[in-house]
C-alpha cells in the first residue's frame, strides 16, 4: 500500500539565502551548538535543493557557481559546528575557528548577492531525520569521530565522501568537517540515486578515486537500495573501501545522545522554567505508541497506531513529581518560513491553547516542544455527546490553516486519487481499481476552501482531565508528514473526525 510520501515546498531562491544571511548575522550575539545546527541544517536544505534544480532554474551560467558557493557554505556551517560542539584541546582557540568559518559562510553568500534571479524558484525537500526522527548531527560527528580512530594506523588518508540527499547533504558536510580536523584529506559530493527504488543506478563520471568511500545516508529506507546502488557506483569508480553512515548511525536510544556535558532529556529538562532547580528524576521514551501504556491497563485495550510515524517524545519527571512531555516537531525548516518546524508548531499550540482547546507550549528546545504532561482519561467514540461534537468541530475550525493555492489543491486531489486508485488495485485487484477512478474523478479539485490542519483526530488524541477540561493532544504537525497525503483541504478532518468517532451513521 501507498504510505510514504516525499515532502518539500518551492521557494524562492532568494528568500531562503536572505533567511540564511538572517540567521548568521544573528550568531554575531550569541554562538551556540544549538543555533549553529539550525544554520547548518539550513544550509544543507538550501545546498540540495539548488543541486536537485534543473540549471534553466536561474539565469544561463550562473546556476553551477551558484551550486559551488552553497556546497561551500554548507562545508563551513560543519566546521563552526564541529567547533563548537568541541572546541580543539592543543591550545587553539575554538571560538576563533567558528567565527572564521562564519565569516567564510558570509562571503560565500556574497558572491551572488542578487544574481540568482528574482524568478528563481527551487524544490526545498524535507530532511525526514531532521523533520521526523529526532536525527541530530552530533550523531553523526561522534561515528565519524569513531572511524577515524578506528583507521588511525592507515596509511592511505584520502577519502571520499557521498552524502545522498536529502539529510545526507547536510550530514556529508559533518562527516567531511569531523575527518578533516582529524588530518584525513576528505572530499564531498552529493547524489540523488533515483525514486525507484527497485532500479537505483549511479554512475560517477569523471570522478577521482579515493582510498576510502564513505557513503552518508540520513534517511532510514525501507530497502537501503539508495546507499546500495551508491556503493555499487563507487566500486565501479575504483573505490575499494567502502564504508555505510546510514540513518540509524549511533546506535544508542534517543535518551542516551548528548549533547555537550548533557544527556538529551538533561538539556531538555534545564530549557523550561524551574528545570535547574528540580533535579530530574526520571526519563520514559514514550514514542512509536509507548504512550499507552501510561494511559491503559491491558494492553488489549490499546488503541492502533501506526508507530513508525509517530516523532519521538520523551516524559521528564522531576523531583517535585511534575512531568513534562517533550515532543520532537523537527530540526528542519517550515514551509515559507526562516523558523523551524518546532517554532512554527509551538506557536500554533500556542494560539490554539488561548482558545483553551489545547496544552499551552512551555517551551522549544532542539527541535523538542514541551507541554505539561495531561494527566486524564484518553476519550473513546462512546463518549461522543453534542457538546463533545462541536468542541471538536469548534478545534477543527480553530486548527485550519489558509486556503491551499489553486495548483496545491489540484496537487493534493491527485494524491488522493493515485493513492486511493493504487492501494485497491494492490488489495482487490484492477476492477477495483478502475471502480475507484471513476468514484473519484467526478469530485471537483477544492479551492478557497481553509486548509487541513490537524489529521489526527481519533478519540484517544482527546484527554478528559481530572479537571473536567477535554483538551487536544499531538496537536498539529501531520500536513508535512512524511506521508503520501500531504496537505488538504478541511473536509480531510471533518471526514477524519466522521470516520474515526464512529459517526457514519448518526442522524
Amino acid at each position: 500500500m501507498i504510505v510514504h510520501g516525499d515532502p518539500g515546498r518551492e521557494e524562492a531562491l532568494e528568500s531562503i539565502l536572505a533567511s540564511l544571511r538572517a540567521g548568521i548575522d544573528r550568531l554575531a550575539k550569541e554562538v551556540s551548538c544549538d543555533a549553529l545546527r539550525r544554520i547548518l541544517i539550513q544550509a544543507g536544505e538550501l545546498e540540495q535543493a539548488v543541486a536537485d534544480a534543473p540549471c534553466s532554474t536561474g539565469p544561463p551560467g550562473d546556476f553551477g557557481e551558484i551550486r559551488r558557493a552553497l556546497r561551500a557554505v554548507t562545508s563551513l556551517a560543519a566546521s563552526a559546528f564541529h567547533h563548537a560542539c568541541e572546541p580543539p584541546i592543543d591550545g587553539t582557540n575554538g571560538t576563533r575557528l567558528v567565527r572564521e568559518a562564519l565569516e567564510g559562510m558570509r562571503k560565500a553568500l556574497d558572491r551572488f548577492p542578487n544574481g540568482t534571479g528574482g524568478h528563481s524558484r527551487v524544490w526545498v525537500g524535507v530532511p525526514g531525520g531532521f523533520a521526523y526522527r529526532a536525527l541530530f548531527p552530533e550523531r553523526y560527528r561522534e561515528a565519524a569521530r569513531r572511524w577515524a580512530v578506528d583507521h588511525a594506523e592507515s596509511p592511505e588518508r584520502d577519502v571520499l565522501i557521498v552524502g545522498i540527499r536529502n539529510a545526507g547533504t547536510t550530514l556529508s558536510a559533518v562527516v567531511a568537517a569531523t575527518l578533516r580536523s582529524s588530518g584525513w584529506r576528505a572530499r564531498r559530493i552529493t547524489v540523488r540515486p533515483g525514486a525507484n527504488p527497485h532500479a537505483r543506478r549511479l554512475e560517477f563520471k569523471g570522478i577521482r578515486p579515493a582510498a576510502w568511500g564513505l557513503v552518508v545516508d540520513g534517511e532510514r529506507g525501507p530497502s537501503g537500495s539508495a546507499t546500495a546502488a551508491v556503493a555499487d557506483a563507487l566500486t565501479r569508480a575504483g573505490v575499494a573501501r567502502i564504508h555505510l553512515f546510514q540513518g540509524h548511525e549511533g546506535g544508542s536510544p534517543l535518551e542516551e545522545l548528548r549533547l555537550g556535558k548533557r544527556s538529551l532529556p538533561e538539556a531538555l529538562w534545564i530549557s523550561i522554567d524551574g528545570g535547574r532547580e528540580d533535579p530530574l528524576s526520571r526519563v520514559v521514551a514514550c514514542g512509536g505508541g509507548a504512550w499507552r501504556a501510561m494511559h491503559y491497563g491491558a494492553r488489549s485495550s490499546w488503541p492502533p497506531v501506526c508507530r513508525v510515524l509517530e516523532q519521538p517524545k520523551l516524559l521528564c519527571e522531576g523531583e517535585s513529581g511534575r512531568r513534562i512531555l517533550f515532543k520532537f516537531a523537527g530540526l528542519a525548516s517550515a514551509p515559507g518560513s526562516p523558523s523551524s518546524m518546532a517554532e512554527v508548531h509551538a506557536r500554533r499550540l500556542a494560539r490554539l491553547a488561548r482558545e483553551d482547546l489545547t496544552a499551552a507550549p512551555l517551551g522549544i528546545a532542539h527541535g523538542f516542544v514541551a507541554t505539561d504532561w495531561l494527566d486524564g482519561r484518553p476519550l473513546a467514540a462512546t463518549d461522543a455527546s453534542p457538546d463533545l461534537l462541536r468542541r471538536i468541530g469548534r478545534y477543527i475550525a480553530a486548527a485550519a490553516g489558509p486556503p491551499l493555492s489553486v495548483a496545491a489543491s489540484r496537487a493534493a486531489r491527485n494524491r488522493l486519487e493515485t493513492m486511493l486508485c493504487s492501494n485497491a488495485g494492490e488489495a482487490l485487484g484492477d476492477e477495483a481499481a478502475n471502480a475507484a477512478v471513476s468514484l473519484v474523478r467526478p469530485v471537483p479539485v477544492l479551492t478557497q476552501t481553509p486548509r487541513s490542519g490537524d489529521g489526527h483526530l481519533a478519540p484517544h488524541e482527546w484527554i478528559a482531565t481530572r479537571e473536567g477540561r477535554v483538551l487536544k493532544t499531538d496537536a498539529g504537525g501531520h500536513d508535512l508528514d512524511p506521508t503520501w497525503t500531504g496537505r488538504q483541504p478541511v473536509l480531510w478532518d471533518l471526514a477524519g473526525a466522521v470516520l474515526e468517532w464512529d459517526l457514519d451513521d448518526a442522524g
